[in-house]
């Protein structure tokens, strides 16, 4: 038996589910997984009903490649997104608009660097975001980022 063409059958059964807009289960190494094809709004509606989870909740995104970044990019999803080199290569993180933030209806507060809340102000735009800004000394920030890379 071939379990190696098992997997690769498995890996694009559960791309093509996602391609026309369905759910999948995938397994991690503790639990298992809901995943969909995060720009298709039916599917992410659909995976709020399995897990019960209220609309206020964030869902996380992950993507494979710099393609599938370019695509959100291209869409106009991601409202922010930034790089950081690490031991283990380039990281990136970025903030995508899943389409559950209404500042018309509602507020919101978020933690994030000056360079994270501009990237937010411009996106939803200047009477929609405020500053509250928190000065940390440039020398506990370096201690803060060389032990997180220590820590790596």
């Amino acid at each position: 038996m071939n379990h190696h063409s098992e997997y690769n059958n498995d890996i694009e059964a559960a791309v093509e589910v996602m391609r026309r807009g369905g759910v999948i289960a995938y397994p991690t190494d503790t639990v298992w997984g809901i995943g969909c094809d995060a720009a298709c709004a039916v599917a992410v509606r659909r995976i709020y009903e399995i897990k019960h989870r209220a609309d206020s909740k964030a869902l996380i995104t992950l993507v494979a490649d710099e393609d599938m970044l370019a695509r959100l990019t291209e869409a106009g999803k991601v409202i922010e997104c930034r790089s950081y080199h690490t031991v283990h290569g380039v990281w990136k993180y970025f903030t995508v608009n899943d389409g559950q933030i209404d500042l018309t209806r509602q507020n919101y507060l978020t933690i994030a660097t000056l360079e994270s809340y501009l990237k937010i102000r411009d996106y939803f735009g200047e009477d929609f975001v405020m500053p509250i800004y928190i000065e940390v000394e440039d020398g506990v920030r370096l201690r803060r980022a060389l032990e997180r890379e220590e820590a790596q």
